[in-house]
């Protein structure tokens, strides 16, 4: 079944149309709503430079030389009451936890996800929030991973535990 406006299953083809009907959309929207397409736009461009993925860019995730991993609060993943929503600090802890198994990696390698528990102890909030994985073990097919999810006053956010899968490319 097709839900009016949903973009992914449009039957419109036709770029300069698809475009008129984004614009007459967007006429209604106030100033937050519009930085906010803003952010989902200039996510899916960078991700399309390489580097990290859209859904990661678009949470508001980011690390810099110092490889710490950090997501930037705001609309693109607050939930109901204005924090952190569980789902985005879960993909945080899981792409830091990724991005550490993938700097040991040949290119012959990838990772994937077998299974990530996080348990939740404060409401994210503030600024940012910032991922601090830890390999526990590291085997040829699986690696065992923690991170820790602190708040900008180093208080623990969440704590992360999981299973990862090596696998090599064909």
């Amino acid at each position: 079944m097709q839900h009016k406006g949903d973009v992914y299953h449009m039957e419109i083809c036709d770029k300069p149309q698809l475009i008129w009907q984004i614009t007459e959309q967007l006429q209604d929207f106030d100033a937050p709503q519009l930085k906010a397409v803003h952010h989902a736009i200039a996510s899916l461009q960078a991700s399309s430079e390489g580097g990290l993925h859209y859904l990661g860019r678009f949470l508001g995730i980011e690390w810099d030389e110092s490889e710490e991993v950090r997501m930037n609060l705001g609309t693109q993943n607050a939930n109901t009451y204005g924090v952190a929503q569980g789902g985005a600090i879960y993909s945080l802890a899981d792409i830091a936890i990724g991005y550490l198994i993938l700097r040991d990696l040949s290119r012959e390698q990838q990772v994937y996800t077998l299974e990530l528990k996080v348990n939740y102890t404060k409401k994210g909030q503030g600024p940012w929030l910032r991922a601090k994985p830890q390999i526990l073990h590291k085997g040829s097919y699986t690696v065992v991973c923690d991170c820790r999810v602190e708040d900008e006053g180093g208080d623990l956010v969440a704590h992360a535990v999981g299973t990862f899968f090596l696998a090599k490319v064909k």
